[in-house]
């Protein structure tokens, strides 16, 4: 399995649709993945507990899904607990709560 590839976002870009979408898009990437990792779970176990595809697995983890209320409550059940949305300090941030 090779390393989850973190995004960075270059400055001057704010504001911008695209790069609002793929904030969001980065977040859930990243939650999935940690979330995912802490487990011990491959891509194939998430996916089959998540009743997804492993190709929607590599595009979770690959930011190429938008985190919608769907996804949101798919992972909450997965993962057996909430998904929390960013705040003021960090607008662009997911996170799992137990």
């Amino acid at each position: 399995m090779s390393p989850h590839t973190r995004l960075t976002f270059p400055s001057g870009w704010e504001g911008h649709p695209d790069y609002e979408r793929a904030k969001w898009c980065a977040a859930l990437s990243d939650l999935v993945y940690d979330e995912r990792s802490k487990r011990e779970w491959t891509e194939a176990e998430f996916a089959e507990r998540a009743g997804v595809s492993l190709d929607y697995v590599e595009e979770l983890e690959g930011s190429a899904v938008y985190p919608d209320p769907d996804v949101l409550v798919m992972l909450a059940t997965v993962f057996g607990g909430r998904v929390a949305v960013g705040g003021r300090d960090e607008p662009y941030s997911l996170a799992f709560v137990a």
